[in-house]
């Protein structure tokens, strides 16, 4: 086995930790294809969420922009969102995951997920979880 199918080896064993860990996708360049890029943005938008719901406008934005870079569908106005999302007005502007069908607004954003997308969402929002209990 030659390095490079190693690597290759090595960055599809490692595929769901590196979407849910979008800091560490960044870092190895050699594992980011379009499709961990895409599927990791998801978490990106999810962190810079929560970031702004802490009043973290500044980290927030930084997490919507890396997510915009990776996903070039992600269409909102990140300073905007990170502010409304810090001031509690989120009807203000739609999430950049719409929503379909009728239902509460949180249940039918994640239902408009992928099914690779709600997993992600669901780990993500396990992880915080866990370490807000810690």
């Amino acid at each position: 086995m030659d390095f490079d199918n190693l690597l290759l080896s090595g960055c599809n064993l490692l595929n769901n930790y590196l979407i849910t860990h979008p800091e560490v996708l960044e870092e190895l360049q050699s594992c980011q294809t379009r499709s961990r890029l895409v599927q990791a943005a998801t978490v990106l938008v999810i962190q810079g969420e929560k970031l702004a719901r802490n009043d973290d406008i500044n980290g927030a934005v930084e997490k919507f922009g890396k997510a915009q870079q990776w996903d070039n569908k992600l269409k909102f106005d990140s300073q905007t969102r990170a502010r409304e999302l810090a001031q509690g007005k989120t009807d203000l502007t739609p999430s950049p995951f719409p929503a379909k069908g009728k239902g509460s607004k949180k249940v039918s954003k994640i239902q408009s997920l992928s099914p690779l997308r709600r997993e992600v969402w669901r780990e993500v929002k396990g992880v915080a979880s866990k370490r807000e209990l810690l």
